[in-house]
């Protein structure tokens, strides 16, 4: 439920046709001053006092959002809102996000060759490989995308073939 509602936020927040600018400005300065988005959440702070906070520090068209966040007790999650609205902006674009997790990093001609394969499965025009090394996956990767994970790591292999192997053993006893 609290994904759902940082979710909604984030979408309103693209419809509101914000600048990307002003988003980014406000992002920052959250970002940097957590002390400010405690005090904006604290509710011994009065409401006008939080906008008053608001009308000084942040980019004009953005202000009347922060304020609403802050009404509805919500501004203590305004970094993920903006993460929310960032997914649904590249979403809107056709860009679609893939996490890749690799023991060795893919080569260019390799990243390419991955790009297609998820504008093709998701009908992306853009995509944004994001990546990180895990050697616990001994080798090959795992690629996600959403919901759905491409598991073609070494370890994946071998988790698979030990359960086809536990399966067909309790089968062969039954």
């Amino acid at each position: 439920m609290k994904n759902q509602i940082v979710s909604n936020y984030g979408r309103v927040l693209y419809e509101l046709e914000i600048s990307e600018e002003s988003i980014r400005e406000s992002y920052l300065i959250l970002q940097g001053t957590p002390q400010l988005t405690e005090a904006l959440n604290n509710p011994v702070v009065s409401r006008k006092e939080k906008c008053r906070i608001i009308d000084r520090i942040f980019p004009a068209d953005i202000c009347n959002f922060l304020k609403m966040a802050c009404d509805h007790r919500e501004i203590g999650r305004i970094l993920d809102i903006f993460q929310a609205y960032e997914l649904y902006a590249e979403g809107k674009k056709g860009i679609v996000r893939a996490y890749l997790t690799y023991v060795t990093a893919p080569d260019e001609r390799q990243q390419e060759g991955i790009q297609s394969f998820v504008k093709r499965e998701f009908g992306a025009k853009e995509v944004k490989l994001l990546g990180v090394r895990d050697d616990a996956l001994i080798g090959g990767f795992i690629l996600r995308v959403g919901s759905q994970e491409y598991d073609w790591s070494t370890k994946g292999k071998l988790q698979r073939l030990e359960r086809e192997l536990t399966s067909a053993d309790s089968y062969a006893k039954a």
